[in-house]
């Protein structure tokens, strides 16, 4: 039996097996709206200061040579326009949460395939301890962060960093952690789990407190008062701790996180750093070549601006769509259900190649941007023609890579050369939406063919 992490915690996990599910905690608390409230008309005016000093580096002469080779459509566009467009490129960024099927590999305590789709919410970290879902984890970066830099209240028991929940009122007002996919990664950020949930983003971001970086990491990396290492000494990229003045952001005034974000990471404040980002961003986001939405080391999807949700993410209304990855979950028993749980809920469920944390592999070209997959047998509620050739296809290699599972020669498969390219054309969708491409990104999972790929 797993033990009761707290003595006041509610018991949701009996003898092994799910009892009944808790109710689901509000959508948003009145101190969470509070707390939106506040960071929004703080982020008005840090937005405001910083938005000169980014359309001066919009208008920088290298800046504009980086864009004439990846993006000449808007190479002369002015410094303005640039920054509205990048801007339109994060409203249009999928916010994703990605956790492990499995519980082995369960990141930081959350959720996984035995129990997300047995509850009515995505609980977070801290419910998921108060609950007893998953054993407890140790959370010194994330109790402090969340008090210290994202401004939620303390729990009454013990000091931050090393705090537990006395209620689960007080557990539920906790945030939920998402990123915000600008690389559009196919899979989120599978570094944190084999299944990405991607939100809607009419319920998600107006609860976003927006970071530029891991706020974890920056607890690590950059809080000396928490014993972080120097400055500029992180693995594999330096981080210039400078960089972030600790104000978030929000959906309507993002400019100063961006910023935040771009210096982060700036390889002329620290050596060995990533560097690059405002080119790289654009590359991504409006690039013209297959090569210019290649990344080249693992560690680049730790760049990410982290989007902290004030709020809890109520199922069904609150998801857009799930992406599972291909290399651990295709043809699996967890793929399996995965498959059930989207049927259930109406989402549309697409599969990603899958990465690796291999730099090998990036360094050999394979993090180039990919496509989606509709899983036929999870996309009714899809505009897209689906004919019987399709889902043969499909269902031949999702047989062929089961029949590799249950002989354990799964890792002979050839994903990227063999597997993946034998996937059907007519189901495969672009890795999340553009700016400007479809106009109602709350209803629209990719792109096709030149057609927006939307709920019906």
């Amino acid at each position: 039996m797993q033990s009761v992490i707290l003595v006041s915690a509610a018991v949701w996990m009996v003898e092994g097996a799910l009892a009944a599910a808790p109710p689901a905690p509000p959508r948003q608390t009145p101190f969470q709206q509070g707390l939106v409230a506040r960071v929004n008309a703080s982020a008005r005016a840090s937005s405001a200061g910083a938005t000169p000093i980014l359309i001066c580096l919009l208008n920088d002469q290298g800046f504009r040579s980086h864009l004439r080779s990846c993006c000449p459509t808007i190479a002369d566009k002015p410094g303005t326009e640039l920054l509205g467009l990048l801007k339109e490129g994060i409203r249009t960024a999928e916010l994703t949460h990605n956790f492990h099927a499995n519980s082995s590999g369960t990141w930081e305590g959350d959720v996984n395939m035995t129990t997300a789709p047995e509850l009515p919410w995505l609980p977070n970290l801290w419910e998921i301890i108060y609950l007893n879902i998953e054993p407890e984890v140790e959370m010194r970066e994330e109790d402090t962060a969340e008090v210290n830099l994202m401004g939620f209240r303390p729990f009454p028991v013990g000091p931050v960093g090393n705090a537990t929940p006395s209620t689960r009122a007080e557990a539920a007002e906790r945030p939920t952690y998402t990123t915000i996919d600008l690389l559009h990664l196919a899979e989120g950020n599978d570094a944190f789990g084999d299944i990405s949930l991607v939100f809607r983003p009419s319920y998600a971001q107006p609860l976003a407190l927006l970071a530029p970086m891991d706020t974890g990491n920056w607890e690590d990396w950059c809080n000396t008062s928490n014993g972080g290492p120097a400055q500029c000494d992180h693995y594999p990229f330096a981080v210039n701790c400078t960089a972030w003045d600790r104000s978030q952001g929000t959906f309507a005034y993002p400019e100063h996180v961006i910023l935040a974000n771009i210096r982060l990471w700036d390889g002329s404040a620290c050596a060995n750093a990533t560097g690059g980002m405002l080119p790289r961003i654009f590359s991504m986001l409006f690039g013209e070549s297959t090569q210019d939405h290649n990344l080249s080391h693992p560690a680049q999807r730790n760049t990410f601006i982290e989007a902290n949700l004030a709020g809890t993410v109520l199922y069904p209304e609150g998801v857009k769509l799930i992406v599972g990855t291909a290399q651990t979950l295709f043809g699996s028993v967890f793929g399996l259900q995965l498959r059930r749980w989207c049927a259930a809920q109406g989402w549309a469920l697409l599969w990603g190649l899958g990465t690796s944390n291999d730099p090998a592999w990036w360094a050999a070209g394979h993090a180039v941007l990919g496509h989606r997959v509709v899983d036929p047998h999870a996309s009714s509620s899809l505009n897209l023609t689906v004919s019987s050739a399709s889902v043969a296809a499909f269902d031949a290699q999702w047989a062929a890579v089961a029949k590799a599972r249950a002989n354990s020669t799964v890792d002979t498969i050839d994903w990227v050369g063999s597997l993946w390219p034998k996937l059907p054309e007519a189901l495969a969708v672009s890795s999340g939406l553009w700016p400007g491409q479809c106009a109602d990104i709350d209803s629209c999972v990719g792109h096709a063919n030149g057609d927006c790929v939307c709920y019906k």
